[in-house]
């Protein structure tokens, strides 16, 4: 009987399945699997087999922990480069205004929370030298 996938693995001269864990740090991930035709897997095929499994397996959690830490690092150099921005627009409206920049920012977070726009966007304007009218007031 043939197999929508294909031929069947008696039909290829499989005649032998073995199957270990595949894991990172204790954690499954799936399984090896060890196909034989000729004979049985020995305990030393498998133990070999499970070495490879748990070194795949370390492979695979070094390779998610480094990907982790990339996203992280994207993360903070996005979250530096918004302060930067929003330390630039605090430094224009304070000089345009002639307030310090505790009141620039006071006036620039709550010009963008009462618009629900990010306060980088609004930054980013700012420093570019459009400043709504709202902003470009002396109070």
């Amino acid at each position: 009987m043939r197999s929508p996938a294909g031929p069947t693995p008696l039909a290829v001269g499989i005649t032998c399945v073995a199957a270990v864990p595949l894991r990172a740090a204790q954690h499954p991930l799936g399984a090896l699997n060890l196909l034989g035709a000729d004979r049985v897997p020995t305990r030393e095929d498998l133990c070999l087999a499970q070495l490879l499994a748990d070194a795949t397996g370390s492979c695979l959690q070094h390779r998610q922990t480094v990907l982790a830490k990339d996203e992280i690092i994207g993360q903070l150099e996005t979250a530096l480069e918004s302060r930067i921005v929003i330390e630039q627009a605090k430094g224009v409206l304070a000089y345009r205004l002639g307030v310090d920049v505790e009141e620039a920012f006071t006036r620039l977070r709550a010009h963008a929370r009462s618009r629900q726009q990010r306060l980088t966007e609004l930054a980013a304007q700012v420093t570019q030298g459009v400043i709504p009218a709202e902003l470009d007031t002396v109070v």
